[in-house]
């Protein structure tokens, strides 16, 4: 299926019924034009998992570490997926330099 959906003129309401699996992180070297600019430019899954002897435990949030070049945009957006495989909107785009 397509990376992002859109629903012009379809109000559409998002909850959440489950804590996310895991973020999924995108990146561009060049400003994007839509959303659909990073279909095929997943950068890392990012799983919610804890490490536990005792039992499961799940996060809602996380940390990432990239190393990136000096004085170089880049530009990224960021979902979870949850463990029934939704999807959730992205994120706003991000230029980090």
């Amino acid at each position: 299926g397509d990376l992002f959906v859109s629903n012009v003129g379809t109000e559409i309401k998002f909850i959440s019924d489950d804590i996310p699996a895991h973020f999924e992180v995108f990146r561009l070297y060049r400003p994007p034009n839509t959303y659909t600019d990073f279909a095929g430019n997943l950068r890392a899954r990012v799983s919610t998992l804890l490490d536990s002897e005792d039992k499961i435990i799940r996060v809602r949030s996380t940390d990432y570490t990239e190393n990136l070049q000096p004085n170089i945009k880049y530009y990224y957006t960021f979902r979870t997926v949850d463990f029934h495989g939704n999807v959730s909107n992205p994120t706003f785009i991000y230029e980090i330099r």
